[in-house]
């Protein structure tokens, strides 16, 4: 465990450390695409362990699913909020995520586990996040097109349609 744990903690230091970089060549969106992409690998990697020690390799991914996609989220939330409102999106999604996300996610996940075993958890988590993943692909992924009406409406005069 301690050894999984200093993997894992060495793949998250590295990654925040270069989350700034990873943000400006690759893109919010594409950080988070390729943050799931790699949860979906360790899912499928932890189904089909047989011995523990063979952890440690798909721990090095964790950089990408945990610190990466923290920054890019966070990033997210922040540049898709209304001005001025910037921390109380990333405070709901720090509650969603920490909160919701965690909560519901040892219940339905303990219950799983406890019905159909731990292979049927990672295995299912995989399908899941597949479909977040397509999901997530058509749904901000497409080209965005201006939106003229929301400028208009909420009078934002000092955004050019480029900004938005």
């Amino acid at each position: 465990m301690g050894l999984s744990l200093t993997v894992t903690c060495t793949s998250e230091v590295l990654c925040f450390f270069f989350c700034s970089y990873l943000l400006k060549t690759l893109g919010p969106n594409n950080l988070i695409m390729l943050g799931m992409a790699a949860f979906i690998v360790r899912f499928l990697y932890y189904s089909l362990l047989t011995s523990p020690w063979l952890v440690l390799p798909v721990e090095l991914l964790h950089g990408l699913t945990y610190a990466a996609s923290w920054a890019a989220l966070v990033t997210n939330a922040y540049e898709l909020s209304p001005p001025g409102l910037g921390a109380t999106a990333i405070g709901l999604l720090n509650g969603v995520y920490w909160g919701l996300g965690y909560g519901l996610g040892a219940i339905i996940g303990g219950l799983i586990s406890k019905k159909f075993g731990d292979r049927v958890l990672f295995v299912s988590n995989a399908i899941l996040f597949t479909c977040y993943l397509i999901l997530y692909v058509f749904m901000f992924c497409r080209e965005k097109k201006p939106h003229i009406e929301s400028i208009e409406l909420n009078n934002y005069k000092e955004l050019s349609i480029n900004q938005v």
